[in-house]
C-alpha cells in the first residue's frame, strides 16, 4: 500500500488526539459522577456533638448564609463546572428541611435535592437515600462526603461493603473534626479543610491541578494568624476552634498527602497548611464553649465572610 493513501487516516487520528488533548487541558470531565454530601460538620460549621451549640445551630445558623466552611462552596462549584452532579443527604428532620435548602442556596453551593429524614434512624435514612440515588442514576458513580461527628464513617463502611452499592462508589471522604481515637474504615479518606480536600481530589483525578492549587492557597491565607475578630472568625470558618484533631493525626494525614504530589508548588502550600493547622492544635485548645458561641454569634451578626 502506498503511503499517500494512509495520509487521510493519519490526519484523522491526529485530529482525534487533538480533541482528547484539548479536553484534558480544559480540566476533569466529571459528567458521570454525583457528589453526595452531608451538611452539618461536613460543609456547615455546626459543632453537632455539642448539645448547647446544637440549639444555636437550629435557632441561628440554618437561616444564615454565613456559616459554610470556608472555600467549600467554591470547591463544590468548581466540581459542578467540571460536569459533576450534586445531591445532599442529611439527618435534618423533614419538618425543617427548608432551612437546610435555604442554607445550600444562600451559601452558594450547587443546587441539588436535599434528602431529609422522616421516620427512620439516621443510619437507615442515609443508607436508603444513597441506595435510591444510585437506583435513579444507574450510569453514575458516587463520591460520598461526610464527617466524623456522628456515624458517617460507619455508614460509608457499610455502603462500601455492600455488593450493589460498593462498586458504585468512586471515593469517600470524611471531614475529621473530632478526636475519636479510631482510624477510618478502609476506603475512606480524611480531610480537615477545603484545601487538603482539593488536593486529595486532584490526586484521584477528580479536580484539575490549577483549581486545586487555587483553593489550597486561599485556605492557607484564611488561616494566617491575626488577633483581630475578623481574622479569628475567618480562621474559625476554615478550621473551627472546636476541632479536636491532635497534632499527631494532622501530621499523619497531611504529610503523606504532600509527599505523594510531584507538584512542587502544591507541596509547598501543603507544608504551609500543615504548619498552620498544627500551630492551631498546639495553641488554641481548650478555648471553651462560651468563647465558641460568642465567636459564632459575632460571625452571624457581623456577616463576616472569608475572601
Amino acid at each position: 500500500m502506498k503511503l499517500y493513501r494512509l495520509a487521510p487516516f493519519a490526519i484523522f487520528v491526529v485530529y482525534l488526539l487533538g480533541i482528547f488533548a484539548a479536553q484534558f487541558a480544559l480540566g476533569a470531565n466529571l459528567s458521570s459522577l454525583i457528589f453526595v454530601s452531608d451538611l452539618d460538620d461536613t460543609i456547615r460549621v455546626s459543632q453537632i456533638l455539642s448539645r448547647t451549640d446544637h440549639h444555636l445551630n437550629t435557632a441561628v445558623n440554618y437561616t444564615s448564609s454565613k456559616m459554610p466552611f470556608s472555600h467549600m462552596p467554591e470547591l463544590y462549584s468548581q466540581l459542578l463546572a467540571d460536569g459533576a452532579g450534586f445531591q445532599y443527604v442529611s439527618s435534618i428532620p423533614k419538618p425543617i428541611s427548608g432551612m437546610g435548602e435555604r442554607f445550600i442556596k444562600n451559601s452558594g453551593f450547587p443546587a441539588g435535592k436535599l434528602w431529609s429524614r422522616e421516620g427512620k434512624t439516621k443510619a437507615d435514612h442515609k443508607i436508603s437515600s444513597i441506595r435510591e440515588i444510585m437506583r435513579q442514576n444507574p450510569d453514575h458513580k458516587l463520591v460520598l462526603l461526610g464527617d466524623n461527628g456522628e456515624h458517617d464513617p460507619e455508614i460509608f463502611a457499610e455502603i462500601l461493603k455492600d455488593s450493589y452499592m460498593g462498586p458504585r462508589v468512586e471515593a469517600a471522604f470524611i471531614h475529621e473534626l473530632y478526636a475519636k481515637n479510631e482510624t477510618l474504615p478502609a476506603g475512606e479518606k480524611p480531610f480537615f479543610t477545603a484545601g487538603d480536600l482539593a488536593v486529595s481530589l486532584n490526586e484521584k483525578g477528580l479536580l484539575e491541578r490549577d483549581a486545586a492549587l487555587k483553593i489550597l492557597k486561599r485556605t492557607v491565607r484564611s488561616l494566617h494568624p491575626d488577633p483581630g475578630l475578623k481574622a479569628q472568625s475567618r480562621q474559625h470558618l476554615t478550621y473551627p476552634f472546636f476541632a479536636e484533631a491532635p497534632e499527631e493525626r494532622l501530621r499523619a494525614v497531611l504529610t503523606p498527602l504532600s509527599a505523594n504530589t510531584p507538584d512542587a508548588e502544591i507541596k509547598g502550600e501543603m507544608s504551609h497548611l500543615q504548619n498552620a493547622l498544627v500551630s492551631r492544635a498546639q495553641h488554641t485548645k481548650p478555648l471553651g464553649c462560651l468563647r465558641n458561641l460568642l465567636l459564632r454569634l459575632a460571625i452571624g451578626i457581623k456577616g463576616i465572610r472569608t475572601p
